[in-house]
């Protein structure tokens, strides 16, 4: 008998090849790619609220999640994402925010990862992932800023989109993301303040 090893990212596929008959044997690991992997894989990164899981179809075990998209990160999305997932994979997305990191289908759809970081998040995962989108420099549109603080970032850590800046109103502490020309005026008519408040 002859052994063959095969190994494909954290999935490993033994072969074992005998003289008249096959015979296979699957074993599954997930060790899961750090969140810089997966963002760079990732077509769709999007922070959202889980909403509803339905059925793919008749002929699938498939499912399709649901989530109202609160911020995008990577890719074109619509204010509802549907994504397909695997209920055998055991995702769980019960948390009131979560971040999904999805690759295409064979039909061009999202879709779960095997090994995925999606799931609950945190502050800290929030500002991680808003790194990465920086650095990736994709097309994400930030929420206004009064949307980030009730998602729970907290007024320091709040992020602008491209060519705008955060300052914060002189009377009441409250942020805004303007132009870095606005930001000049508006501080010389002391409407705003320099630093987090």
């Amino acid at each position: 008998m002859i052994q063959k090893i095969f190994c494909i990212t954290s999935v490993s596929i033994i072969l074992l090849i005998g003289a008249s008959q096959f015979q296979y044997s699957y074993s599954l690991s997930c060790a899961g790619p750090t969140i810089d992997e997966e963002f760079s894989k990732s077509q769709w990164v999007f922070l959202g609220k889980f909403i509803s899981e339905s059925d793919s179809g008749p002929f699938s075990e498939n499912t399709i999640l649901s989530f109202e998209v609160i911020e995008i990160y990577k890719g074109k999305s619509s204010p509802i994402m549907k994504v397909l997932n695997n209920p055998s994979w055991r995702h769980s997305f019960l948390s009131e925010s979560v971040i999904i990191f999805a690759g295409p289908d064979l039909f061009g759809n999202p879709e779960l990862f095997l090994c995925t970081n999606s799931g609950e998040t945190s502050e800290k995962r929030i500002l991680e992932v808003r790194k990465l989108s920086e650095f990736f420099e994709n097309d994400s549109i930030l929420p206004p800023p009064k949307i980030q603080i009730k998602n729970g970032i907290e007024p320091g850590n709040i992020l602008c989109n491209k060519e705008m800046v955060l300052i914060f109103k002189a009377s009441d502490y409250s942020p805004a993301c303007v132009k870095q020309s606005t930001s000049q005026k508006l501080l010389l008519r002391g409407w705003t303040v320099l630093g987090n408040p």
